[in-house]
């Protein structure tokens, strides 16, 4: 997405910031040559977090290193112009890392947060519709997350209702042969979506738009399965 933020967007790019900032602060400063240094680590979760903080005005490339810009203290303040493709990217980082952080289980319904950071960031995801309110102080995803789940190999895409034959073929007529291809030769969830939907929008493909890595709410997990199935199989 590239349009401003909505008011629970903005809370929920806050609520993110914070939630991401504190676990990058706490996992990777370790060992570094100086205090507003962290350490750019080659691992997936980490990768992507700090690609979404430095989107937030949190951090910047360093290096072999990340630069903090913001601690934080009395609220984190994002650059001007950030809009929902930065939110993209930082719900990006918060599903990466959400399977190493204890409380945050992979399943649609267990999320026990621990603290104030954890609990306004679900409560702003329920804000959103990615979390349904808690019960007994559990949060539960909701499908609305499922691309950035699937995307980071938290769940599976084939739990999703797949789109019809008739759905299937008409995406299919609009695909460009390369990404056929390529779709084709992957039978990786997290990439084949990544393919899929890099240039797809409002039920279509067209290389005038960006490229994109990420996830966003217009990824059609059904049409996607139907298609994932299509060329792949169960």
């Amino acid at each position: 997405m590239t349009e401003d933020l909505s008011a629970p967007g903005r809370a929920l790019a806050h609520a993110a910031t914070a939630w991401l900032a504190g676990e990058m602060f706490r996992a990777l400063s370790q060992d570094t040559p100086a205090p507003h240094l962290l350490r750019d680590e080659a691992q997936s979760n980490f990768e992507i977090a700090c690609m979404a903080l430095e989107r937030a005005g949190v951090l910047a490339s360093a290096g072999s290193h990340w630069r903090v810009l913001q601690r934080g203290y009395g609220g984190f303040v994002l650059p001007g112009g950030f809009d929902g493709a930065g939110l993209d990217l930082l719900l990006a980082g918060v599903s990466a890392q959400a399977g190493y952080v204890a409380g945050w289980a992979e399943d649609k319904d267990g999320v026990t947060p621990d603290g104030p950071v954890e609990v306004a960031l679900c409560e702003a995801l329920v804000g959103c519709g990615y979390m349904e309110a808690p019960r007994a102080r559990r949060y539960g995803w909701t499908e609305a997350f499922g691309p950035w789940r699937v995307w980071s190999g938290a769940w599976s895409l084939l739990e999703f209702e797949p789109a019809t034959e008739e759905e299937r073929a008409e995406a299919l007529a609009r695909l460009p042969a390369a990404i056929l291809a390529r779709i084709g030769a992957t039978g990786h969830a997290p990439e084949f979506l990544r393919l899929l939907f890099a240039q797809w929008r409002d039920g279509g493909w067209s290389e005038a738009h960006d490229w994109r890595n990420v996830p966003s709410d217009d990824w059609d997990l059904g049409l996607a399965a139907g298609l994932y199935l299509h060329l792949h199989g169960a």
